[in-house]
């Protein structure tokens, strides 16, 4: 079983509460833009980013997700 990594994981959680990528930033405090990198795998999440994710989505990130 493959198990998705932190940006494929971010981009489910966030079409099942049936957010934009404008609506997740928004809730998470953060730029779009910083967001989409995010999302495409270009960046990884510093840790305030990921407590902030977590809150607005009411998820837990495992290590194994980065």
């Amino acid at each position: 079983m493959r198990r998705l990594n932190f940006s494929a994981k971010l981009d489910c959680f966030r079409r099942l509460k049936s957010w934009s990528i404008r609506e997740l930033a928004r809730r998470v405090g953060m730029r779009q833009e910083h967001l989409e990198y995010l999302l495409e795998g270009k960046h990884q999440p510093q840790a305030q980013d990921i407590f902030r994710i977590q809150a607005a989505l009411d998820i837990h990130f495992e290590l194994e997700d980065f």
